[in-house]
């Protein structure tokens, strides 16, 4: 397995998700639904790297339609994300599980 920073995520991949994504961070009991529209995510953190639609398609062993078909999309299979995160360098999951998350309907804070 080459040494790259994507090989080195999946062979110490406790240390990339565990750490920075645990289950009792996770306070989601009785939580509706976020707002989070996954693809629109991706596509902005691969602008922010300033790379294409090709050069992610090629990481993830797709054709671009894929890639635009994941942009479209507002879920996301896990192991999928589990993918881009490492391609990215960006762990996507974060974004379903903050520390304080605010219930839309009735503006109180979940714990």
């Amino acid at each position: 397995m080459q040494d790259t920073p994507s090989c080195q995520m999946l062979s110490k991949r406790g240390s990339f998700f565990n750490k920075t994504l645990r289950t009792e961070d996770c306070h989601l009991s009785g939580y509706k639904s976020m707002a989070i529209h996954i693809g629109k995510e991706i596509q902005a953190e691969l602008h922010r790297q300033e790379r294409g639609v090709s050069w992610l398609a090629e990481k993830l062993h797709c054709d671009r339609t894929n890639v635009y078909n994941i942009f479209k999309r507002q879920g996301i299979d896990t192991r999928l994300l589990e993918r881009i995160s490492i391609i990215l360098n960006r762990n996507f999951f974060s974004l379903y599980c903050q520390e304080n998350h605010t219930d839309v309907e009735d503006n109180s804070t979940i714990l």
